[in-house]
């Protein structure tokens, strides 16, 4: 009866934890092919006026990766990336695993009213934020700025790019 009752128990918390972006949903998924409808080159406020390069994406080499698309200015201080996994547990076992590859301190943000689901971030002169959407990581950076400076920067087009995501993903 114990072993029964633990059982239980773990399998709750096990369903509870698959889906932290949105518990009330299904999860969705999104196809690597719609990459280019997220149209990251268009997003307002982020960029203004810079002549974009495409990047390669940082999780390339991770073997549950299927796709991705990076672009950063020419000035090297801004960059957005999205990488496409497998599934939404794949995405956060990435994300984990670059947490502990990188010599940067990444720590997990609270979720919030911008950034509902599983978010991180890296502060310091070269800031970062990495947001979790479905079988995605989303990466928005903005090196040589310190990150309480531009935070709300970071947060708002990251879940601007979640959100265009969410809207192609079933």
């Amino acid at each position: 009866m114990k072993s029964l009752l633990i059982l239980i128990t773990l399998l709750s918390f096990l369903s509870c934890q698959k889906n932290t972006s949105y518990p009330d949903q299904k999860e969705k998924h999104f196809d690597s092919k719609d990459l280019s409808r997220l149209s990251l080159e268009n997003i307002v406020n982020f960029w203004e006026n810079d002549s974009l390069i495409s990047i390669s994406n940082y999780f390339h080499n991770y073997s549950e990766y299927i796709g991705g698309i990076g672009l950063r200015d020419d000035k090297k201080s801004k960059s957005i990336g999205v990488a496409v996994f497998t599934s939404q547990e794949k995405a956060i076992e990435s994300m984990e695993g670059r947490i502990n590859f990188v010599a940067s301190v990444i720590k997990p943000g609270v979720p919030n009213e911008i950034l509902k689901g599983k978010w991180w971030y890296a502060d310091g002169f070269n800031s970062y934020v990495f947001v979790n959407q479905w079988n995605i990581i989303i990466e928005v950076s903005y090196t040589q700025s310190e990150y309480e400076e531009v935070k709300t920067l970071l947060i708002e087009t990251a879940a601007e790019i979640a959100n265009r995501a969410d809207l192609l993903s079933q």
